[in-house]
């Protein structure tokens, strides 16, 4: 009974007293509760901007928004225009000469609207927020060169009703669950099947409809994810939960008293008594202000260490976070000029009369701070920011010459032209169509011709994961998906949302845009492409819409061009004489083959000039075409001045990578120095630094480009078939392909006179052959493969006594992703390789490595990212073994102990 008597008192006060003190207020704290709107309106906006950058990169990375999500940013939109109304409304109001007559219903709306915003504010932490969206299935596969001639109409019909029908039957015998569609190559099957798949989806055959490839060499593990990843699995668990909850209360009489007068003094009493703590408890509150300071300190000073550490991280500071240490800073500076307004009322003779205001001050503020505290736990805090985009690529060396600006202005025009989707830019390795193509995606960013512009380069043998993936990364698009169909129509769905140009460098063949994931359509401007190429024909294989050439410099733009890169005028000796002008006319107008020439002849002697000149005239190769004769020439000339010996040998080692391959320079090093390249020599340090000189020597003479990263070089394709080209002139042939079969090898009789051998992003690891390798001058051989494992016989490598450098890799020296998942067995001839320097085996499950022992002549070993049974002891005897790489090996804490 007592119960039920405390409730309905305690009701009765709420309802009583409550309502009037609550009230009350909307008529005598008018300013207060307007003051408050602003700050509550400035914070729910910053959480409103959050939330939609939040939305618009799950929508980048094609990811389906959450209704909740939706829902609440219309909400948010509602209540801020009915604030901004408001607003308006206290200004009319205040101005009014009957505004206490107003002050009551606006005061009660204002506090209404800071609740509400306060609430959803509060409700703004959605999880999940956003979800990967479903690919598109069978209905991304175009249909534009489908034509369903009569002849394969009754075939397709056929097949349509034997998969619904077999299906039917199927599910009551279960004999039948595969159909067979056989032809001959290239007679359409593909194409074919993926018209039915389109039509069982979209009759709702079956839930799903998937396609892979299986190939000639079928990869079990690789199809495996391919299928799983075009397919969405959910698993919906439901729990009951049953609380019991036993409770018993035993109330006597007083009871109902002590509800009632607390109730009361709730709404009563204790206002009073919080005034009065102003009056009476100076010295007590004011002493609690140091630590409420000293505590708001050492959050900020926290919030700012994880603020420099995103800066760090080159992330983008949250706007919550910057507007919180704003506030931060703004009250601890009040509360400094509060500690000296207490420290001047404790001295005055009146301080009586100041305390209660001080007081009251004091304690808003320590309540403030204590707020702050509350606040200072943010989520999230910062976040990745998009990348520069075309802003990162640097102009210092494009000069638009008069010739070019017209080709300039085409692109422009072309790209602003909304009929138009497809560009090409034709012209000659190494006129500048990189450079041009670069310059006009930055013109196209500025002007806003597109949401975004992204660069990739395709190069001569098109890898289509790493087209994907360079696409993808400038997009800000994370793949989940791991194969390259899958991603293609990951890829799609994120070109389709916005406008995107895609700049396509250095193309060669006609590309497959669906298996890319470009979604081309003429009619659509929502992704252009413009593509860089040596060939008309590729542009019109491609179907180009407009096609643009870049000549070459006129007589005077080259003229121009050279002297800005030999540092040289018009008035100098070598200018007044001819001889420079000469020179210039040999390199006919090729921007690269001027740039590298004028770079090597800058601060060189008029006769060494000369003697430059003598070469140019003398030296045009005839075993290359003949409009390329004057710049390989010219580029040969580059190499031939060069004095540095170690530099010249590191300009050829560097045609052993691939086209477009950003090389790391310590690799360049480990190389270098088991091939005992001219000042390789002494200790490592010493050796390393001579690389260093001779690296930047290239660099300087626009040999050997700066890649993305500071630790990487790369080559310009045409500097690179000149460094092979020399390589073969001087005895010493290059032989460096991408996606060859290493069985050709073994049947291949010109291999016999090559002194290096590099083969790149192999499909089969198979050496298994019984005949060895024939290769008597071959010093270095090297075989790259991500994806499979090498078998090799035992037999292979018996007949290779000159070989200096060794390397099977699947990752390059800085890649930081490891697996040891493709097997590599060390062949019992390795035993024979007595004069091997440098040995690389990254990556791979190695099994047995004791026969490395055997290898006295070994100088660096490299077995990064392998594992293997143990390090075998011998390892400590090879007494010129000076790099041993075991970055993130397999080792067990006993061969630590013997390392």
């Amino acid at each position: 009974m007592g119960d039920i008597v405390v409730s309905i008192v305690a009701k009765l006060a709420e309802y009583t007293v409550g309502p009037i003190l609550h009230h009350a207020q909307y008529l005598c704290c008018f300013n207060n509760i307007a003051g408050n709107l602003p700050n509550a309106k400035e914070e729910l906006e910053l959480t409103r901007n959050s939330v939609k950058e939040r939305v618009e990169e799950a929508i980048m990375r094609t990811e389906k928004i959450e209704p909740a999500v939706e829902k609440w940013l219309k909400d948010v939109e509602k209540v801020l225009e009915e604030v901004h109304m408001l607003q308006g409304r206290i200004s009319e109001v205040s101005k009014s000469y009957f505004r206490r007559q107003f002050q009551y219903f606006l005061t009660k709306k204002i506090a209404r609207k800071i609740e509400k915003m306060a609430q959803l504010n509060h409700n703004s932490k959605f999880d999940p927020f956003s979800k990967i969206a479903e690919l598109p299935g069978m209905k991304y596969y175009s249909s534009k060169d489908f034509v369903l001639f009569k002849s394969r109409e009754s075939a397709f019909k056929k097949l349509l009703e034997a998969t619904y029908n077999k299906l039917l039957e199927a599910l009551k015998d279960k004999s039948v669950s595969m159909i067979g569609l056989v032809g001959l190559g290239g007679s359409g099957k593909t194409t074919l099947a993926k018209e039915v798949g389109k039509k069982a989806e979209e009759l709702k055959l079956f839930e799903k409809v998937v396609m892979t490839t299986v190939s000639q060499t079928p990869n079990i593990l690789e199809k495996g994810i391919e299928c799983a990843t075009s397919t969405t699995f959910t698993s919906v668990f439901k729990y009951n939960n049953v609380n019991i909850h036993q409770r018993t209360l035993l109330l006597q009489m007083g009871d109902i008293v002590v509800s009632i007068v607390a109730k009361l003094a709730e709404y009563t009493v204790d206002p009073i008594l919080h005034h009065a703590r102003y009056l009476c408890c100076f010295n007590n509150i004011a002493g609690n202000l140091p630590n409420a300071k000293e505590e708001l300190e050492l959050t900020r000073n926290s919030v700012k260490e994880r603020v420099e550490e995103a800066i760090m991280r080159t992330e983008k500071i949250e706007p919550a976070v910057e507007k919180w240490l704003k506030d931060v800073e703004k009250v601890l500076e009040e509360v400094h000029m509060l500690q000296g307004r207490i420290s001047e009322v404790s001295k005055s003779y009146f301080r009586r009369q100041f305390q209660y205001f001080l007081t009251k001050k004091i304690a808003r503020k320590i309540e403030k701070m204590a707020q702050l505290n509350h606040n200072s736990k943010f989520e999230p805090f910062s976040k990745i920011p998009e990348l520069p985009g075309m802003k990162y690529y640097s102009s210092k060396d494009f000069v638009l010459f008069k010739s070019r600006e017209s080709t300039y202005n085409k692109l422009l025009e072309a790209l602003k032209d909304k009929s138009v989707s497809m560009i090409g830019l034709v012209g000659l390795g190494g006129s500048g169509k990189t450079t041009l193509a670069k310059e006009v995606g930055k013109k196209a960013e500025e002007l806003k011709l597109f949401e975004k512009v992204v660069m990739a380069t395709v190069s001569q043998t098109p890898n289509i994961r790493s087209i994907q993936v360079q696409i993808a990364d400038k997009l800000g698009l994370k793949f989940v998906e791991e194969s390259e169909e899958a991603r293609a129509q990951r890829l799609s769905e994120r070109l389709r949302t916005g406008t995107t140009l895609l700049i396509l460098d250095d193309v060669w063949e006609n590309l497959d845009f669906e298996a890319i994931g470009i979604p081309y359509n003429e009619n659509n401007k929502g992704c252009g492409v413009l593509l860089t190429t040596r060939s008309r024909e590729v542009c019109i294989s491609m179907q180009c819409q407009t096609i643009i050439e870049l000549n070459l410099l006129t007589g005077e733009e080259a003229w121009d061009l050279f002297k800005l890169n030999a540092n040289i005028t018009d008035d100098s000796p070598y200018a007044s004489k001819g001889v420079a002008t000469k020179i210039v006319d040999e390199c006919r107008g090729l921007p690269i083959a001027i740039v590298t020439v004028g770079s090597t002849l800058k601060g060189k002697t008029f006769e060494e000039w000369e003697s430059a000149l003598s070469r140019l005239e003398d030296s045009k190769p005839l075993d290359i075409p003949k409009g390329l004769r004057s710049p390989y020439a010219c580029l040969q000339l580059s190499y031939d001045n060069l004095t540095n010996q170690l530099a010249k040998s590191l300009f050829l080692l560097c045609s052993i990578f691939p086209e477009d391959h950003e090389i790391d320079l310590e690799d360049l090093f480990r190389f270098g120095k088991g091939m005992g390249l001219p000042g390789t020599f002494g200790t490592m340090e010493k050796a390393r630094r001579e690389m260093q000189i001779a690296v930047s020597i290239l660099v300087d003479c626009y040999l050997l480009l700066q890649a993305s990263e500071k630790e990487r070089v790369k080559m310009h394709d045409m500097v690179r078939d000149v460094a092979l080209w020399i390589a073969s002139k001087t005895g010493q042939a290059i032989l460096a392909s991408t996606g060859m079969d290493p069985r050709m090898l073994i049947e291949d009789e010109t291999i016999k006179e090559k002194r290096a051998i590099s083969l790149w992003d192999l499909k089969n690891g198979q050496l298994l052959d019984d005949d060895q390798l024939n290769c008597p001058s071959l010093e270095i051989l090297l075989f790259h493969s991500p994806e499979v494992g090498f078998e090799v016989s035992n037999a292979c490598f018996e007949r290779l006594k000159m070989i200096k450098i060794l390397a099977f890799l699947r990752f390059n020296y800085t890649w930081w992703t490891w697996t040891t998942d493709r097997t590599l067995s060390l062949p019992q001839s390795m035993e024979s390789l007595q004069n091997l320097h440098t040995l690389c085996l990254r990556g791979y499950e190695l099994g047995d490595i004791s026969i490395l022992e055997s290898l006295q002549a070994l100088e660096v070993l490299d077995l990064r990212g392998s594992s293997f049974i143990e390090l075998p002891n011998g390892i400590a005897s090879l007494k010129k073994l000076k790099l041993l790489d075991l970055f993130n090996c397999g080792i067990c804490g006993k061969m630590l102990t013997r390392l």
